[in-house]
């Protein structure tokens, strides 16, 4: 994964999952989710997703995502979602699968940040 596109799934993981308001909660890219990503080989799959994401950001804006504005991000993820639903729902489920085993996050559940 090159640099662009860990800022983008940076970008994703804070959409999914945004920091609390109270700062108690961290958000999806504060935990650790690229070192998950490779522990769990999920690579691959998610680089394709991040390049068709680049590559509508061009198409759509003549823009990298990155420079895109707040709402011009959401606005392009959310006109991909239909077409990228997999991907989408994949995403989602693995961010969700790492986030609720980060120590972080256990911990400001009121829980014990141990093995199951």
């Amino acid at each position: 994964m090159n640099e662009e596109q860990e800022r983008i799934l940076n970008t994703l993981l804070n959409l999914i999952i945004p920091p609390s308001q109270d700062g108690k909660m961290p958000s999806a890219a504060d935990v650790g989710f690229l070192v998950y990503v490779h522990n769990e080989n999920h690579v691959s799959w998610i680089k394709e997703g991040l390049k068709s994401i680049g590559e509508e950001s061009h198409y759509k804006y003549g823009r990298e995502f990155l420079v895109l504005s707040d709402f011009e991000q959401a606005e392009l993820i959310e006109s991909l979602r239909r077409q990228l639903f997999q991907y989408f729902s994949r995403l989602t489920m693995e961010v969700i699968n790492c986030y609720y085993q980060h120590d972080h996050v256990l911990e400001a559940l009121g829980l014990e940040a141990r093995p199951p």
